[in-house]
């Protein structure tokens, strides 16, 4: 290329029953298979594609019916996509300057108008494909530049199959079919069709998604919302119908064991200003008795006009959740336990109800004392005859507990902030957490014989309001 820069380096070719006119048409069905092909190169932080073999079956062409084959299938596929941060996907930027040792806005730009005049032109490309598919030990990594924190993310690709692919049939759909793993913890599939060669590119999708880890998306909620996630799973369910521009999307979303970080305080502040209650308050109401949160999040418009930020989706989620909300918590707030439901953990609620058990505990104090172990003997004594079920033990600790009370007091406002504290006190305030839950732990262990396995414990979170009651939640799976 023009800047000497590889475009893609390729092993060999193989040919197999291949046969040819006079006219140049391959009129028997051949076989093509090529090996160890990278495209782009392999440079860190770049995109690129490795491919350690592509094979095409049953292969014909001619000019007037153009390519034609039975199943063309990529086996152990490794693609990175990189964003860089001025929003530009990397594959464009370094293809551009491969084109022209000149001006490189300029290359970009005409790029850009090669790629818009294409986009408003039908295709004239003629491809019928029976089946793609994707096998081996493949996968995809993309990183998102264009964040304060960059995002990352890796699929392995378990199956990727597309059938029924037509280039002289715009209106006819190809059928996909995806099934995979993100983060290598959760499972996510993609089934229906898509329209690849209508003027106006469609698509009919079903997502189901679970057990993704939130703090994986905190690169987005820091810059939009100045919250990051710091734990918890999400779990997702969507259909998207893209049809002449026209877009219909469903979301049902399940947040698991969700907590949040402050990061910017003064995005943070405006968050709480679009919301009816403060975010703290909204994710405590709309926490169900085993602490998670359901949002159903629609989206519809034309993708000409749709300019919507994640702020906004989060916001008017959040605030059409949280009113019909609102009198039940005035209700329990008010109540015996108005302290817990305070602390942002809906443990008022859940007692109420018998699901969860709180264990207070004195400041800076870890082990059990007798009060303590009269509210737990009944819980030992169900899990000793009852179902062989088991018991969450979750650690909430006070940012504040390891402080002296001229210290406490020499903080402003109603909390104390983890960024004030010292990382050396984070991590004790984090082992007095883990300390207690092992002191229950073994307590259920030597008093009723309780297997460890049934004792499981959780990472410690720490509260930063003042008056929050440093506890312990149990609750029984």
């Amino acid at each position: 290329m023009q800047n000497g820069k590889d475009l893609l380096t390729l092993d060999d070719i193989t040919l197999t029953n291949l046969e040819t006119e006079v006219t140049g048409d391959i009129t028997a069905g051949a076989d093509i298979t090529l090996h160890n092909l990278i495209f782009l190169g392999e440079q860190e932080g770049q995109s690129s594609i490795d491919l350690k073999q592509a094979r095409l079956s049953d292969f014909h062409w001619s000019e007037d019916g153009g390519i034609v084959g039975k199943d063309l299938d990529f086996h152990n596929l490794a693609a990175a996509i990189i964003r860089d941060t001025q929003g530009k996907m990397d594959i464009v930027t370094r293809l551009s300057a491969m084109q022209d040792h000149g001006d490189t806005n300029t290359t970009q730009k005409t790029v850009s108008q090669q790629t818009d005049t294409a986009a408003n032109e039908p295709s004239q490309l003629k491809l019928k494909l029976a089946k793609v598919h994707i096998s081996g030990d493949s996968s995809i990594d993309f990183k998102d530049y264009t964040r304060t924190v960059p995002y990352q993310t890796s699929l392995e690709i378990d199956e990727l199959e597309i059938t029924d692919i037509d280039s002289t049939q715009p209106d006819k759909k190809s059928l996909i079919a995806l099934s995979g793993t993100l983060e290598k913890r959760a499972p996510i599939t993609v089934e229906g069709g898509i329209w690849p060669f209508s003027r106006d590119i469609g698509l009919d999708l079903s997502l189901k998604l679970k057990n993704y880890p939130l703090q994986n998306l905190s690169s987005y909620t820091i810059d939009s919302l100045g919250v990051g996630l710091a734990s918890g799973e999400l779990q997702i369910e969507s259909s998207a119908l893209l049809k002449d521009t026209y877009l219909k999307n469903t979301n049902q979303i399940l947040l698991r064991k969700l907590e949040t970080k402050m990061v910017s305080d003064e995005l943070a502040e405006e968050l709480n200003k679009r919301l009816p209650v403060p975010l703290d308050t909204a994710l405590s109401l709309l926490r169900d008795k085993n602490g998670a949160i359901k949002l159903s999040v629609p989206l519809t418009g034309n993708v000409d006009t749709l300019h919507v930020g994640l702020a906004d989706v989060i916001i008017t989620a959040l605030g059409k959740a949280v009113v019909p909300a609102l009198t039940g918590y005035a209700i329990y707030a008010l109540g015996p336990y108005g302290a817990l439901a305070y602390a942002g953990v809906k443990l008022g609620e859940n007692l109420l109800k018998e699901k969860d058990l709180p264990l207070i505990f004195m400041k800076g104090e870890s082990i059990l004392v007798t009060e303590q172990k009269e509210v737990l003997a009944p819980l030992g004594q169900e899990m000793q005859t009852g179902e062989q079920e088991d018991l969450q033990i979750c650690p909430i600790v006070a940012s504040w507990e390891l402080l002296s009370k001229e210290e406490i007091d020499a903080v402003s406002g109603d909390k104390v902030p983890l960024s004030s504290l010292t990382p050396e006190i984070q991590q004790q305030l984090e082992l007095l957490g883990q300390k207690r839950a092992e002191n229950i732990q073994n307590y259920f262990m030597q008093q009723f014989n309780i297997q460890k396995n049934r004792l499981l414990l959780c990472t410690t979170v720490i509260k930063e309001e003042k008056k929050f009651l440093p506890l312990v939640a149990l609750r029984r799976e």
